[in-house]
């Protein structure tokens, strides 16, 4: 009989996942059945895996290379088999040294459904064939005997002394797919992980795009991939250009090529009087030299040297025309992307969600809150970190500190982000180049409005954080409250 062509491209993920992934290992191992495999040599590292699991409660890692030896020496090997993998294994360097970002939940999903069809697919052909040699009571025991793949339920955990579950949550909720040195990074590190929606809410013209950017390249310079989708707010050209200015720190145009003042850190100071006094600050400035305009042929040689830095992991960029992408738009790219490149997501940022749109009849008053729930659900179902912007109200240009009141259309944002954070600037401060941060809601953890992260900027060059500090004196009322 005829069988339906198996996309062995997923056993060799699943496989992959199994050699690099403490946390896919375990997962997998209630519902691993070798039968589910088309692929001999797949069925062979799946089995060192599990033995090496049973014995050393972890995935094999770089060990992995010599259980591959031992049994090839051994002579236990078909030359095939051999060969395929020799090959799997010679492309896995690059994530045994990055294992931390593996989408390990993802990875669980997709193997769930394939081993539901592949189960599927053996008690089918054996309801067939008891049909074809009229035998109906054989087709009908085939179809008593299967049993469902799925997720085991975990109902009946104790979470104070099941250790498979503890160590479960912790591992998922305390590692950043990247991360912020200082303050700025004492803010975000422990939202920037899988699962989390997070947003940026500024005035116009406040940079929320160069944070988006800032979080694009400092997690695809952390062997994420990263998915970067433009709303409309700026064409491609001139985000490919700035991605080149920050990966350089040299821009295109010549006026701000020339000598540049810049800060580079702050001390706290007594003298008020003092004029490079910033709340309590003395900003100290360094001085860049003179610097040639940056040409396309310099980014070329510089994106080469940031491929190398990265290979394996892939950044893709898609720009819409403005009032053209939906949250439909953004699932069936990435669905495409995946089926003809592999391509998983880790990141996944929207410039800017305020300028999507949504096709599904419903009341205006309720469209804006779709496209949010949309990218909610996406970082759920990809198990992704997905990042976007929004504007503030009119009333935020003259305030001094953007709060909750300040957010924009749909209250029901606050409700679908794990953490919303604030773009504070006045004027002294943005020719000083400063910018203050907070946290304007956030979904577990204490957090004060109150309390911003003074973030360092040169944004003629790209530098969106050069360094960044809390301001004492907010810490000290802080802990007064």
């Amino acid at each position: 009989m005829k069988r339906e062509k198996i996309d062995k491209s997923v056993e060799r993920k699943i496989v992959t996942g199994m050699v690099v992934s403490d946390q896919f290992l375990r997962d997998v191992k209630p519902i691993y059945n070798a039968d589910y495999l088309a692929s001999d040599y797949a069925k062979v590292i799946g089995k060192w895996c599990l033995a090496y699991h049973e014995k050393y409660g972890k995935a094999p890692l770089k060990n992995i290379a010599s259980i591959f030896q031992s049994e090839k020496k051994k002579g236990r090997l078909q030359e095939a088999d051999e060969k395929l993998i020799g090959g799997l294994l010679s492309e896995l360097s690059d994530e045994f040294a990055h294992s931390k970002q593996f989408n390990a939940q993802y990875l669980l999903d997709q193997t769930v459904d394939y081993f539901k069809a592949q189960s599927l697919r053996t008690v089918a052909d054996e309801i067939t064939v008891g049909l074809d040699l009229s035998n109906p009571a054989d087709a009908e025991q085939a179809l008593l005997n299967y049993k469902r793949v799925a997720k085991p339920l975990d109902t009946s955990i104790n979470p104070f002394t099941d250790a498979n579950a503890i160590r479960k949550a912790f591992e998922q909720k305390e590692t950043p797919l990247f991360t912020f040195p200082g303050a700025i990074g004492e803010l975000l590190n422990d939202q920037l992980c899988r699962d989390n929606f997070i947003a940026f809410l500024g005035p116009e013209k406040r940079g929320k795009s160069f944070w988006l950017f800032e979080l694009a390249f400092r997690g695809y310079k952390s062997r994420c991939n990263v998915a970067f989708f433009q709303a409309g707010d700026m064409g491609e050209n001139d985000a490919v250009i700035r991605f080149h200015i920050r990966l350089s720190g040299q821009s295109n145009q010549s006026r701000y090529c020339q000598e540049l003042r810049y800060p580079v850190k702050a001390r706290p100071v007594d003298k008020t009087h003092n004029k490079t006094l910033i709340d309590g600050h003395k900003v100290i400035y360094e001085t860049l030299p003179a610097r040639r305009v940056l040409t396309y042929s310099d980014a070329i040689r510089n994106g080469k040297k940031m491929a190398s830095r990265t290979k394996g992991k892939w950044f893709k960029m898609a720009t819409y025309a403005n009032n053209t992408l939906t949250p439909e738009t953004i699932n069936e790219q990435l669905d495409l992307w995946e089926h003809m490149d592999g391509f998983v997501p880790d990141v996944v940022l929207v410039d800017y969600a305020d300028i999507m749109v949504c096709n599904k009849k419903m009341e205006p008053r309720h469209l804006e809150n779709e496209k949010w729930k949309e990218l909610r659900s996406l970082a759920q179902r990809k198990h992704c970190l997905v990042v976007t912007a929004t504007q503030a109200t009119r009333e935020s240009y003259d305030a001094e500190v953007v709060t909750a009141k300040h957010n924009s259309e749909d209250k029901r944002k606050l409700s679908h982000v794990t953490a919303m954070y604030g773009l504070n600037q006045n004027e002294t401060e943005k020719t000083a180049g400063i910018m203050r941060v907070n946290c304007i809601a956030k979904r577990d953890g204490a957090f004060s409005v109150m309390k911003h992260a003074y973030v360092l900027q040169c944004l003629e060059v790209g530098k969106v954080c050069i360094n960044s500090y809390f301001d004492r004196k907010e810490e000290s009322e802080e802990s007064d409250d």
